[in-house]
């Protein structure tokens, strides 16, 4: 049995988070299929605004916007492995 891998990046333009379903057999990697999810539009907002006025960023806020991207995060990768084929298993 295979062992896969998910990969999950957002990079400074924010503008989705990029997924990958890969595994690596001997000597190689081998790509097995790949998603862009949008984030929601409060989400971007939100970030858009700690990078835009990092001062007001209190803990609260830190981590509600923590749990939110988790959210964001966890979507992408199980929109991926819907698309991908591949049992969650």
């Amino acid at each position: 049995m295979s062992k896969y891998y998910i990969g999950l990046i957002s990079g400074t333009s924010m503008d989705a988070i990029d997924a990958v379903l890969a595994s690596f057999p001997e000597g190689g990697c081998e790509i097995h299929a790949t998603h862009s999810h949008a984030m929601s539009e409060e989400t971007l907002a939100a970030l858009r605004h700690l990078v835009a006025h990092p001062k007001e960023a209190g803990l609260h806020r830190l981590g509600m916007l923590d749990t939110a991207l988790g959210r964001e995060f966890a979507a992408a990768a199980l929109a991926l492995i819907d698309s991908s084929k591949v049992s969650p298993d």
